[in-house]
């Protein structure tokens, strides 16, 4: 698991991603009783989806990220992070087609991340998501987005106390993009 681990953050193509995530759909099918291994799958087909050009293909590997957190059903889990990644890949389904899945997406992903919220207000992948959806969201609707600029910052503040509590399987995902999307906001 921890090799596969360190292959997912080292995978940059969509092919590489992929089979990242065969592997891990793999130690998931082989160790039935962990929620990790499908956790990672549906990371990885969800970052592979952002890489994928066709509309069609990248709503198939969003369908496999969701089944992948159907997978799920019946174990313990962190049930805040995977509330945080099931919207992050409703955020990516919005980037198929923003005119016709904006709305849709956009308050599926704000309800999972109001539960999230609610679990673990805390975890920095929910604020972040959280911030990443506001940000949208301000774009969209050429609002100020110095809001979500706040929540990238606290975000940011997270991930650095996370990191010094978390496991080496632990999710850890989200840090670079924090800093990305703060780096956008001029801070």
């Amino acid at each position: 698991m921890k090799n596969t681990l360190a292959q997912l953050g080292q995978a940059t193509t969509r092919e590489a991603l992929l089979t990242v995530a065969n592997k891990f759909e793999r130690i998931g099918r082989a160790e039935k009783d962990r929620w990790l291994p499908f956790y990672y799958m549906a990371f990885a087909k969800t970052i592979a989806a952002t890489l994928e050009e066709n509309p069609a293909s990248r709503d198939n590997y969003l369908d496999e990220a969701d089944a992948a957190v159907d997978n799920l059903k019946g174990l313990a889990y962190d049930k805040a992070e995977v509330l945080a990644l099931q919207a992050f890949i409703r955020m990516i389904r919005i980037s198929v087609d923003p005119a016709t899945r904006g709305q849709h997406y956009a308050m599926q992903a704000a309800s999972l991340l109001e539960e999230a919220s609610a679990i673990s207000a805390d975890n920095p992948r929910v604020v972040l998501m959280m911030a990443q959806l506001q940000y949208g969201s301000a774009l969209f609707f050429n609002a100020d987005t110095g809001p979500a600029c706040d929540r990238f910052k606290q975000a940011l503040a997270l991930f650095a106390r996370q990191k010094a509590k978390a496991g080496p399987l632990a999710p850890a995902w989200g840090r670079a993009e924090a800093e990305k999307m703060l780096a956008k906001c001029g801070g």
